[in-house]
């Protein structure tokens, strides 16, 4: 005779509150991930790039993984890090690592953490190379006819110390060190340059430049076209102490234009509009300012035109013209000033010689029968 046995609900329940326990016991508590660190590649003076591999996520979700790195060895989360997302499982992940100098070594490790903790992948070492420095080239201002002023400013010094610097300008584009240059002192920042001996009218190119052990870097390029020279202004003064064979005159130059004044003085005509390319004229050293000069081996009893003059790069400019005569004179050697009437000459003065000038008698008339 067979018996059946039954489980009642008391001992069912028992059972797999057993069962349960045995579970749960079995049950592995979670740890630290497991990471690697990928190979440093892309790299520049500024940046890098790396990342990791999670290997295991230690039995709990990845809340933050990433890349740190020092100047120092064994970097860690306290260091400069980057944050690369989370996961729950198996995961590789890419880095890019800024805010690097040129010319340092640098120690990196990928990390992960979980609800256990941190963990650090291998670590590796790399080095930003050495470049020359960056810069930007200032504005042009105050242009002048012959001078003008920049400047620059060096954000990095390349990994090494700044030298020299300052700004180099040409006529081309892309002026060089090998050209003219300013020197303006050393290190980083900004500085101000000063531009001179430049030609009027004429257009330059600019930059700045900062040079270090490694080689010298430039700014961004600029132009600007220098101011144009202006004729002089000059005025003429009016004409004195004439004789027989000179008179004097002078003039005023009341603007250089800009320019050197290269020569001034007085020419003159019996014809008009007098010219220094084709006229008599007189050189007159100086610049600006009054001036006063004698004509020599005039013409007696001629009526003559004088203008001042005064020459810069720009040209020749002159001043009002000036007409006036000489004195003449008789055979007997008596001097008889002169004035213009209209488009005559006459004596100021009666005649008072007694003879033409051929030495013939000039009769006596007293009276018109």
């Amino acid at each position: 005779m067979k018996i059946k046995k039954h489980l009642n609900i008391v001992q069912v329940a028992f059972i797999m509150a057993g069962l349960l326990v045995l579970l749960k016991s079995c049950k592995k508590d979670p740890v630290v991930p497991v990471v690697s660190t990928a190979q440093v590649t892309e790299l520049t003076a500024l940046t890098a790039r790396s990342g990791g591999t999670i290997v295991s996520n230690g039995g709990a979700e990845i809340i933050q993984m990433g890349v740190c790195w020092a100047t120092t060895a064994q970097p860690t989360i306290d260091n400069f890090t980057t944050s690369d997302g989370i996961t729950s499982g198996a995961s590789v992940f890419t880095s890019n690592i800024t805010g690097l100098q040129p010319g340092i070594k640098y120690y990196v490790r990928a990390y992960a953490r979980n609800s256990v903790g941190v963990a650090y992948g291998d670590e590796l070492s790399f080095t930003t190379p050495t470049i020359a420095p960056s810069l930007t080239t200032s504005a042009i201002t105050d242009v002048t006819i012959y001078t003008a002023k920049s400047g620059g400013n060096i954000t990095s010094d390349g990994g090494a110390a700044v030298t020299a610097r300052g700004i180099c300008w040409s006529k081309s584009p892309n002026p060089t060190v090998s050209g003219d240059c300013t020197s303006d002192g050393q290190g980083t920042g900004s500085f101000t340059s000063n531009l001179t001996g430049l030609d009027p009218g004429t257009k330059y190119y600019v930059r700045a430049y900062a040079t270090n052990e490694f080689g010298t870097g430039y700014g961004d390029e600029r132009s600007f076209t220098t101011d144009q020279v202006l004729l002089p202004s000059v005025t003429t003064s009016q004409v004195s102490s004439v004789g027989l064979a000179t008179a004097v005159a002078g003039g005023n130059v009341t603007s250089d234009g800009g320019g050197t004044i290269l020569a001034r003085g007085l020419c003159w005509n019996t014809s008009g509009e007098p010219d220094i390319r084709v006229d008599e004229f007189t050189s007159v050293g100086g610049t600006t300012g009054t001036f006063s000069s004698t004509m020599n081996s005039l013409s007696a009893g001629t009526i003559y035109y004088v203008r001042a003059y005064a020459s810069n790069s720009a040209g020749t400019a002159y001043g009002n013209e000036v007409k006036f005569s000489t004195s003449a004179a008789d055979i007997d050697g008596n001097v008889y000033p002169t004035v213009i009437i209209g488009s005559q000459l006459w004596m100021e003065k009666d005649l008072k010689t007694s003879k033409l000038n051929n030495g013939t008698s000039i009769p006596n008339v007293i009276d018109d029968t």
